[in-house]
């Protein structure tokens, strides 16, 4: 709570009163498509293994299944077991002959790959924001963050207007539907003039209640968005223990010490990302981003 009482003390006064009636870009910034599809294939042929033994792999949403399954079908003879974290994801895996696992059977896939909406190239160990809602494609947010931290390699891609030096825009939040009022009414407090609570809607654009169709899903779960009106004013990690300190609130869009690779694509170029300051105690990260 001191924290967010310094991060609110620090924000310029001068946009306080007009901030709620506008979006940045930035907060919708979801990826593209053309040119991360083609470095998709280049990444997946990368990490599809040797066929001769299993590989295991985990799959994320949106349109990066089928480049990926595609990809990794035309490197190996199908010794392959996906590990979906959408419906999508797990058809297309079916339609090229995979077999499809779980967690459960296979605990520590030989590789994920994900896309992700913003990446921090500055603090050390590519903190980035993961289930931003674009219109049309609902991210499991919990199941991708399972599968990413399961793996022994998680490897994503992001556009590169994306790559910020600091995060900023919108952090999704997973929430129980039932009283779901209540948990966005505590994030609401802890973030008092410095955020907005939006909540997904099943298609279009958010509004504080999620319009006239609210998003919900099977699990019983809704999902709202900590929307701030510029970057977080403090490192990612306390970020994290903040939204995870509001009771009720079941997980969060914040991808922490679990990427390996991640790919910065413009154009037909990328530039190759890698994290120097994974899995760092938190002391220790301090003491060396204070000196840099």
């Amino acid at each position: 709570w001191e924290l967010a009482r310094t991060m609110k003390r620090d924000m310029d006064a001068n946009w306080t009163a007009g901030w709620r009636r506008r979006i940045r870009t930035r907060c919708k910034g979801k990826s593209g498509d053309g040119s991360v599809s083609e470095w998709t294939r280049r990444v997946a042929k990368k990490y599809a293994g040797d066929g001769k033994t299993t590989h295991v792999v985990g799959l994320g949403q949106g349109k990066l299944p089928a480049v990926i399954v595609q990809s990794i079908a035309e490197e190996t003879d199908g010794n392959v077991v996906v590990i979906p974290t959408s419906a999508r994801a797990a058809a297309e895996a079916a339609l090229h002959g995979m077999r499809i696992g779980n967690l459960v059977d296979h605990p520590t896939p030989d590789v994920s790959f994900a896309i992700v909406d913003e990446i921090d190239q500055v603090e050390g160990s590519l903190p980035a924001i993961c289930g931003r809602f674009d219109g049309e494609i609902h991210v499991d947010i919990l199941g991708e963050k399972n599968v990413a931290t399961a793996s022994k390699k998680h490897v994503v891609l992001v556009e590169a207007g994306n790559v910020v030096e600091k995060l900023g825009g919108s952090v999704p939040v997973v929430i129980p539907l039932q009283n779901w009022e209540d948990v966005a009414e505590e994030l609401d407090d802890l973030f008092l003039g410095i955020a907005e609570i939006r909540r997904h809607p099943m298609r279009g654009t958010s509004d504080p209640r999620g319009g006239p169709n609210p998003y919900f899903n099977d699990a019983g779960q809704t999902v709202v968005d900590v929307l701030f009106e510029q970057h977080i004013n403090c490192t990612p990690f306390e970020l994290a223990e903040m939204i995870e300190g509001v009771p009720g609130v079941l997980g969060h869009g914040l991808l922490l010490d679990c990427i390996d690779t991640a790919y910065a694509v413009q154009g037909d170029k990328a530039k190759e990302l890698v994290p120097y300051l994974k899995n760092v105690d938190k002391s220790v990260r301090k003491n060396i981003m204070g000196d840099a």
